[in-house]
Order: structure tokens, then C-alpha cells, then sequence
């Protein structure tokens, strides 16, 4: 509604721009793939192109925005900055998502460049948080600027959940649970990662099995069980004892302990005896 709003008024840049956002969000909760992302804005640049009555002032703005766009998109973080960068307006709302695609290019560079450390953008990127409090990618991107900054680990931690817990499968809560992995001491594994849940996982895991009275529902925990020490193992391990307490699921913990071994036999052993 947006975008054609802006069309209709010749605003073709931010048109291009409220097009993306609807593209980018749907991107971000899986509901499209990256492809059609980038099918949609190659699209709208055929348009652009091939309308002859868009004057020519307008339909270069929407080009830059359109490629803009397609290079964020890309994650060509340098192209971005450099077609987005001239389509600032004098009074950019801080929050806009033309700031926020800027802020990001800026982080990313940053990234490449040094780790990050260096980068001055924090402050910014966090007081918008409540404009994109349902927004996958901006928490993402918002525990990677604070993921090697010292004494941020626990501010990086909660972006990445945050991220994780709006869309579980989407396209970037698997870069997001690394996060939370290195910051639980887990060090790089290939694929102890997917074994991660957060708490807000952990707790729904949970409530759908005591709700249905169906103890096999919390199997899907066992893999984050086993894992080394780290504080989302032990706090599943801690609402697993608790559970104990109701006869039907200590007894599936005591069978489930007998059936397996090494560390995850033991701490269901443990979590049996509630």
C-alpha cells in the first residue's frame, strides 16, 4: 500500500524503497525466498524502464533505489551504500528504513574491514529498536554489530534470541543460534548449533507437552540436553527436573535414561530423580 501510495504521488524512490521493505520482511519470516526477492525488484526496474511517462529525475531516483536495493539484497554492502547513500533526505526520520539499510551497509563494512570493533553506530542502531521490535533481520543484524564488542556478549545474546524467536526457521536464525552458541562457550562446531534453543523455544517446547499430556513432545530437546555445559542446557535441564514432579513424565525421563548414554543418559537420570 505504501509503495503505491508513493508511485501515485511520483515519489519512484520511495516507492522502490516501501517495495523492498514489504519483500524484506517476508524474506525475513520465510514466507519468500531470496530469489523472488530479487525477481521482484529486477521487475520493478523493467518498469521503470520501460515507462515512458515517469519524467527522467524521478525514474533515476527509483533506479538507485531499485539497484539500491538489489545490492543490499545481495549483501554487496559497498554498491548498497552507494546507490542508497544519495537518497537521503534533510529531514530522514532516524528510524526510516532508508536509515536502517544505511546503518546496516555502515556495520557491515565496518565487519569486513576490522571485526566491527571500531564501529560507532551502536547507540543509533539500538534506540530504533522499538520501530522494528517484529523485524527477524534487524535483530539480527543487531547481535552481529554487537558481537565482538567487549562486555556486549549478553546484549548480542538477546538480540540473536529475539531474532530467533520471531522466526525459528526463517533465513537468518541459523546465523543467529552461532551467535548464541560462541556466546555460551561452545567454541565453532558444524552443527551443535541447530542443537541450540532459546529460552522462549524451550518454554513453548514444554507447554505444548504438559498441555497435550504427551512427554515424546520434549525428545526434540534432548539434542541442546546433551550438549556440553552452557546456560541454555542448563536451564532446559532445570524446567525438564521440574516437570519430574508429574508421575508420567518422571517415568518417561527414567525409561529415556536407560535407553541412552553418555551425558544425556546421565542428565536425564538426574532430572528423573526431580
Amino acid at each position: 500500500m505504501e509503495s503505491s501510495l508513493r508511485e501515485a504521488a511520483g515519489d519512484f524512490a520511495g516507492s522502490a524503497l516501501a517495495a523492498y521493505k514489504e519483500l524484506s520482511w517476508a524474506y525475513a519470516y520465510a514466507s519468500i525466498s531470496r530469489e523472488q526477492v530479487e525477481e521482484g525488484l529486477r521487475s520493478a526496474l523493467v518498469f521503470l524502464g520501460e515507462n515512458s511517462h515517469v519524467p527522467d529525475s524521478a525514474r533515476a531516483e527509483g533506479i538507485s533505489a531499485l539497484l539500491g536495493c538489489l545490492a543490499f539484497a545481495g549483501e554487496d554492502w559497498e554498491g548498497a551504500e552507494l546507490y542508497l547513500s544519495g537518497l537521503v533526505a534533510r529531514d530522514e526520520a532516524p528510524d526510516s528504513f532508508l536509515s536502517w539499510m544505511l546503518m546496516v551497509t555502515s556495520l557491515e563494512q565496518a565487519l569486513e574491514a576490522n571485526g566491527g570493533e571500531r564501529w560507532n553506530g551502536r547507540s543509533a542502531y539500538a534506540a530504533i529498536r522499538a520501530r522494528y521490535a517484529i523485524f527477524p533481520e534487524y535483530w539480527y543484524r543487531g547481535a552481529r554489530a554487537f558481537f565482538l564488542q567487549e562486555g556486549a556478549e549478553d546484549i548480542s545474546s538477546s538480540y540473536a534470541e529475539e531474532c530467533i524467536n520471531l522466526s525459528p526457521q526463517g533465513p537468518f536464525a541459523d546465523e543467529s543460534r552461532k551467535i548464541l552458541l560462541t556466546h555460551a562457550g561452545l567454541g565453532p562446531s558444524l552443527d551443535a548449533h541447530r542443537h541450540i534453543r532459546t529460552r522462549a523455544e524451550i518454554e513453548n517446547i514444554i507447554r505444548v507437552s504438559v498441555s497435550s499430556g504427551n512427554p515424546l513432545a520434549l525428545e526434540e530437546l534432548f539434542p541442546l540436553i546433551a550438549l556440553p555445559d552452557n546456560p541454555y542446557t542448563i536451564y532446559a535441564l532445570g524446567a525438564l527436573r521440574a516437570l519430574s514432579q508429574i508421575p508420567e513424565f518422571r517415568a518417561f525421563f527414567g525409561e529415556e535414561a536407560q535407553r541412552s548414554g553418555g551425558r544425556l543418559g546421565e542428565r536425564l537420570h538426574f532430572a528423573s530423580r526431580g
